[in-house]
């Protein structure tokens, strides 16, 4: 949680379990087989009592920090803006109520707002609704599949 992974090997399997109301983010490039996940907890850096310049600060808490982050290392690792797949995953409503915080929803609309500063469009999305037990970017099989807490697989394989 609150990390990224970026990889170019085929063959591995990149897993992410329970972002509840955080989101799980997932960036591929088909055609360059570069591939990573982000796990961020909250929409907002402003939240956090420490600068972003002090030690105790981690970047990859916040959506509005996380993502560039990032999105410098896929392109850094081989990946092009372009042509990569973006997912969005995770943003559950946990509690229902005016003073809930509404965590996921600002966070879908953090990360919504973030891929389009960037100039990119969402190609998957599954956010608010069943919670998400896990998420998995299988490399070699070119696909993201997620495992819901009723137990259903839902699988995304579309370019």
């Amino acid at each position: 949680m609150a990390d990224s992974v970026i990889t170019t090997n085929k063959k591995e399997r990149l897993v992410a379990y329970t972002p509840g109301d955080s989101l799980v983010v997932v960036l591929y490039d088909r055609a360059k087989a570069v591939g990573g996940m982000l796990h961020v907890l909250l929409p907002d850096s402003r939240m956090d009592k420490f600068s972003d310049n002090s030690i105790a600060f981690n970047p990859y808490k916040y959506v509005d920090t996380a993502f560039p982050h990032f999105l410098k290392r896929f392109i850094k690792a081989g990946g092009a803006r372009r042509q990569a797949e973006l997912g969005i995953f995770g943003g559950s409503v946990l509690f229902d109520g005016p003073d809930c915080g509404q965590i996921g929803r600002r966070n879908l609309t953090a990360m919504r707002k973030a891929a389009w500063q960037q100039e990119m469009l969402v190609h998957e999305e599954y956010t608010g609704r069943s919670r998400v037990q896990s998420v998995v970017l299988d490399m070699q099989e070119e696909l993201v599949q997620l495992v819901l807490a009723d137990g259903r697989l839902l699988t995304y394989t579309e370019e």
